[in-house]
């Protein structure tokens, strides 16, 4: 009876051990196998064993991407194996390389979602938040070739690589954006209406963001402008402080704000500074504000029509690519002025015996002339002109005077002319590309893997500290450095060597190109590689193969000398011997031939 229950013991001991076996592996009659169907008998969950098997159903944009800003992408993926999947992470690539004009938001090209699993048959969104670069340019057609790479282990987390992936491209194509809050006074109303005998009202300004960004924590502060020195203005705030925190305001919102005031009977003129600050900016905006206020010395009888601001976007406009100016012109009479027209003239630069030259037709207005008209402007109000030009790809680096005129008439007909200039800056876009490169992807421990890189200067500036390196944990990496310096136009150059694996198994680094622009900004380009490293393999050799025996050296010669010494010491003597016997021989048959005679 005992024996038959050890039996029974046995066998479920087998069984139980062959059902883990299987559970762990993935065998290849059960790859493909359908466990689980929904109701459209569609399969959701394959047989795997313990690895996980990913797909990704959609990549959704959540917001529209605009150069120099982030946006939002929402990453469908399903674990469709019977295995969980573990610590998934997900990389971008674009165009198959390197990142260039995009990054995960916080640096680099990887989302980590620290997720510790995701089990099978389960579904998960990946939120990922990424960043257009501020140089990246408006492209046609579907835009940018991105690519989501979701890879993750398996129950075995210790391996080197998350081995378990899938991918999935998608397309972004990023608008040029006023991406650095703006802001414009639109209007302004008082209480109690100003008369002549008035000498108080309070002010509500009426002040747009017309930038697409968020302005976070704006204050505004105001303030006439001063008489004399002894702190006399024109008009005065009478607000027990000047400066007024509003909040955050988004892009293309429109906020109020309002001041008690005093004015100056004796002012010439109704100007006041608004002075718009935010968390973040590099510097706080002033803007004078002209209120529209009766004056009995000017009678207003003279208009005047300025630019209140202009915008250039992208603040930096690159040869080649289009550039939008806002222009903000100004009627800072309380009537109306008709007729405007304006106009933008070529641009200039001071040479080097400070003479003013021509530069050229640098800028091209889009699908129109060089003069834009305004059928009128109301008194005291501002009208915005959006003008799109094309930039002479040839154009020179550096920042372009445009003299504008205006010229408008009064209700009256008669003719004034108004001179101003506004400031471009210009860039010539640095570009490196990579002619082409390889890395050896095997290698045998001890034994050279070679690699090489060769790239070109295919922009219309140099380049300085250019630099190619090879980067990575392994410490056979160390060295391995080509700095060139400066790099110009049209140039070409290889950086190539090779590395001697130390260790079998996966040998991962990045072949790295860096530089530095003419704006002075670093660009870093990567190009990852892994080399898969096996043995070195080391013939076998049977040392009973008389074909396989090595050839004799001068040592193995006096080795095998030592070893039969007795033989040669008892050849000697048999040859000493026989030497001795042949010569006592001879002598003894001379000495009979002698006796003979």
């Amino acid at each position: 009876m005992r024996e038959k229950i050890h039996k029974v013991n046995k066998i479920t001991a087998l069984l139980l051990v062959l059902i883990f076996t299987l559970g762990l592996a993935v065998p290849a009659w059960a790859e493909g196998e359908s466990v689980s169907t929904d109701s459209n008998n569609e399969q959701i969950t394959y047989k795997t064993g313990a690895n996980p098997l990913w797909t990704i159903d959609n990549i959704e944009i959540l917001n529209e991407p605009a150069v120099g800003e982030q946006f939002d992408i929402a990453i469908t993926a399903r674990n469709m194996g019977s295995g969980d999947a573990m610590m998934p992470i997900i990389q971008f690539t674009e165009d198959e390389k390197a990142l260039k004009n995009f990054s995960v938001l916080g640096g680099g090209d990887t989302y980590d979602p620290k997720v510790d699993k995701v089990k099978a048959g389960e579904s998960y969104v990946f939120n990922v938040t990424l960043v257009v670069d501020a140089n990246a340019r408006e492209i046609g057609g579907d835009g940018y070739k991105l690519n989501a790479i979701l890879r993750s282990y398996n129950w075995d987390i210790g391996q080197a690589t998350r081995p378990f992936t899938t991918s999935k491209q998608f397309y972004v194509s990023p608008k040029y954006a006023l991406s650095t809050p703006s802001f414009v006074v639109r209007d302004v109303k008082f209480s109690p209406e100003v008369t002549d005998s008035t000498t108080k009202t309070t002010a509500t300004f009426y002040v747009e963001n017309v930038s697409d960004s968020k302005a976070r924590n704006v204050k505004v502060s105001l303030l006439g402008k001063e008489l004399n020195d002894k702190g006399d203005r024109n008009i005065k705030v009478a607000d027990l402080s000047n400066n007024k925190l509003i909040g955050d305001i988004r892009g293309g919102d429109l906020f109020q704000v309002s001041y008690d005031l005093e004015l100056n009977a004796g002012r010439k003129d109704n100007e006041m500074t608004m002075t718009v600050d935010y968390t973040g900016s590099e510097k706080a905006q002033e803007m004078v504000v002209n209120l529209p206020l009766p004056l009995t010395s000017a009678g207003g009888k003279v208009p005047r029509v300025i630019i209140n601001k202009y915008t250039v976007s992208p603040s930096k406009a690159y040869a080649g690519s289009h550039v939008t100016l806002n222009l903000y012109v100004e009627n800072t009479n309380a009537k109306e002025v008709r007729n405007v027209q304006i106009s933008l003239k070529v641009p200039t630069n001071e040479s080097s015996n400070s003479t003013v030259v021509s530069s050229g037709t640098v800028f091209s207005p889009v699908d129109s002339s060089n003069t834009f008209y305004i059928d009128h402007i109301a008194g005291k109000s501002v009208a915005k002109k959006e003008i799109t030009m094309y930039v002479d790809s040839n154009a020179a680096a550096k920042t372009y005077v445009v003299p504008v005129s205006i010229t408008y008439e009064s209700l009256d007909g008669d003719a004034y002319e108004a001179e101003d200039n506004v400031n471009i800056p210009v860039g010539q876009e640095s570009q490196i590309d990579i002619i082409a490169h390889s890395v050896a992807k095997e290698a045998t421990v001890g034994s050279p893997a070679d690699y090489s890189i060769e790239f070109v200067n295919a922009g219309k500036v140099a380049v300085t500290n250019l630099k190619a390196e090879i980067q990575g944990e392994s410490p056979v990496f160390e060295n391995q450095v080509y700095y060139i310096g400066n790099f110009d136009v049209g140039a070409t150059d290889t950086f190539s060597g090779s590395f001697v694996p130390e260790e079998v198994g996966e040998l991962s680094g990045n072949i790295v190109l860096s530089y530095t622009t003419t704006d002075n900004e670093d660009v870093v380009m990567e190009y990852p590689f892994t080399v898969n490293v096996s043995e070195m393999i080391v013939p076998d050799i049977d040392p009973n193969d008389p074909g396989m025996e090595p050839m004799d050296d001068g040592n193995n010669f006096l080795d095998t000398l030592k070893g039969h010494i007795k033989d040669i010491i008892f050849i000697v003597i048999i040859a000493v011997l026989a030497g001795i016997i042949i010569r006592d021989k001879r002598k003894k048959k001379a000495d009979e031939e002698l006796l003979d005679e």
